[in-house]
């Protein structure tokens, strides 16, 4: 048997195998300890698995071997459906829920794909030749596009729940898996026109591209842990519910939103990195929910951003200030509260504009 080695299959056959391992990784560490990412791990590995039928194309394997041909592992339906459980299942506001009837339409796709597999190589042909077939490849990409559409939404309300518990959000914003998906539909795109598939160096960069995601998102995906909410349901039987009023009208609420800043003023809390919105409300004996909403409606912020406001405050005065000329201004913002340079930068000029 001849085989015909490029560099586009020795590329994507190092993308299978180290697909394979990297999702076995993913999938042992989801058995282990967080099951969020067992989800990732089959991401990874259908990912790898994808490129076989065009590694197999590219060796030109099926000279030899006919029956190869359409191998059934076309699982382009299965990817963005599972990296949107993975995503939903990691977020600080994952539903019960798994949404795993996503999956549905990839399950039968591949059992068709499957049926098809078996056939001769005549009926086989005439399947690839068919209309069916394209309509299964454009929908598959609408598909694919449209749950890609809805996770960047997700990740982006999963930020917003974030912000309103949490004062340092570095590496809880999953902003990887943002940067990841947005790659991904570019890519998704980019591989539907003609000259990627026919052209060697279109198919060379594609491959490239493979394997880079491949290992930026198995890598990101170890990495990554879960992010709990901090906040528990809110329970008042005997109470209109929080969100069902107008706060800025409830004198109860305003003075509640008054104790909570004259206790962040007088405990300067402002001050310990990483503060939470549980800390904030264990000082003044409240609901974090309570808390973290009369904040968003009385100032219009999330709880970050409100945090970060006493801290940038102080960090102008003591730029001001002759005697912490001694601190540099990483420095002042450590003293103020920030947990790193980049976050006291971002801050300050959200805060200021400067």
């Amino acid at each position: 048997m001849d085989i015909n080695y490029t560099e586009v299959s020795i590329i994507d056959l190092l993308g299978l195998i180290q697909g394979l391992i990297l999702g076995g990784i993913l999938i042992y560490l989801g058995y282990k300890q967080q099951k969020a990412t067992l989800f990732l791990g089959l991401f990874v590995i259908a990912y790898a698995l994808d490129l076989l039928p065009d590694i197999i194309e590219e060796l030109e394997v099926t000279n030899s071997y006919p029956q190869l041909n359409l191998l059934p592992f076309e699982f382009f339906w299965f990817l963005f459906p599972l990296f949107y459980i993975y995503v939903r299942q990691t977020s600080i506001i994952a539903p019960k829920k798994k949404a795993l009837s996503l999956l549905i339409p990839g399950g039968l796709v591949f059992l068709l794909n499957l049926v098809v597999y078996f056939q001769s190589n005549e009926l086989k042909q005439t399947f690839a030749d068919s209309i069916w077939y394209s309509f299964i490849d454009i929908a598959g990409l609408v598909f694919s596009l449209v749950i890609g559409v809805k996770t960047y939404f997700f990740i982006n309300k999963h930020g917003q729940a974030l912000r309103n518990q949490y004062s340092e959000t570095q590496k809880k914003e999953l902003r990887w898996a943002k940067q990841f998906l947005l790659m991904g539909i570019v890519f998704t795109v980019f591989t539907q026109f003609d000259f990627v598939e026919n052209n060697y160096y279109g198919s060379l960069l594609a491959s490239i591209i493979n394997v880079a995601l491949l290992y930026w998102v198995s890598v990101h995906g170890i990495m990554q842990k879960n992010i709990e909410s901090l906040l528990p349901d809110l329970h008042e039987p005997d109470q209109v519910k929080l969100d069902t009023v107008d706060i800025k009208g409830d004198d109860k609420l305003k003075a509640l939103f008054e104790k909570v800043e004259q206790s962040i003023i007088d405990n300067k809390t402002y001050i310990r990195q990483a503060i939470t919105i549980v800390d904030v409300s264990n000082d003044i004996n409240e609901h974090p929910k309570r808390v973290s909403q009369v904040i968003n409606q009385e100032t219009g912020k999330n709880f970050k951003a409100y945090i970060n406001s006493f801290r940038i405050n102080d960090a102008k005065a003591m730029l001001n200030d002759e005697n912490a000329s001694n601190l540099s201004i990483e420095g002042i913002g450590l003293e103020v509260g920030f947990k790193s340079k980049s976050s006291f930068y971002e801050a300050f000029k959200k805060e200021t504009g400067l």
